[in-house]
């Protein structure tokens, strides 16, 4: 993906939802919204404010693709009383260099009702993921280092986190975007950096 246009999606101030759940609904509703078309997802001001930070940078390739999430967007009026959702532009020549956003995942305990389910075997996984799990948080240095979304999955309707690690990245890392928009580790997107 070669990112040329973008928009801002910046958190309205003086709400009664915190930020950090603010992002995470515009996070799940950008999830529900790549049928439009390939996005890749950024938080300029991750690092700068607290968790993510208070705005969501989305690009795309072609401008049709964010006007019609901008549609999107306008169709759900709770939208409009949570952030302010600006048009489209392009990106503009001059930047100040690269990022890429990560997804980082790691393995879940399994639920009570699926390890009663598989029995035996279930137990032997769930020691399994919980091994696999240790292992992460060790190589990864800890989760409390990574800022996160609270997403709902769209199949189970179970609540999870999804933990983001921003990286510098280059112009010819030019991966596709994962379901949520972001990167992974084998699939880099470098994304502008810029005011």
């Amino acid at each position: 993906m070669e990112p040329s246009v973008y928009l801002d999606i910046l958190v309205r101030k003086g709400s009664d939802v915190t930020p950090h759940d603010i992002i995470s609904f515009l996070t799940q509703k950008l999830h529900d919204a790549r049928r439009f078309g390939k996005l890749a997802l950024a938080f300029p001001t991750m690092g700068v404010k607290p968790g993510l930070g208070d705005m969501i940078r989305v690009f795309a390739e072609e401008r049709e693709v964010l006007d019609r999430v901008c549609d999107f967007f306008a169709e759900d009026g709770r939208v409009d009383d949570y952030a302010i959702v600006r048009h489209p532009k392009h990106v503009p020549e001059n930047v100040d260099g690269y990022e890429a956003y990560l997804q980082r995942k790691f393995a879940r305990p399994l639920s009570r009702s699926r390890l009663e389910r598989l029995g035996e075997r279930g137990r032997m996984l769930h020691r399994f993921n919980l091994d696999i799990r240790e292992k992460q948080r060790k190589r990864a240095g800890g989760l409390e280092k990574y800022p996160f979304v609270t997403l709902y999955s769209a199949s189970s309707r179970q609540q999870f986190r999804l933990f983001v690690q921003r990286i510098e990245a280059t112009k010819e890392q030019q991966g596709e975007p994962g379901g949520y928009g972001l990167s992974r580790a084998n699939n880099i997107i470098g994304l502008p950096v810029f005011s």
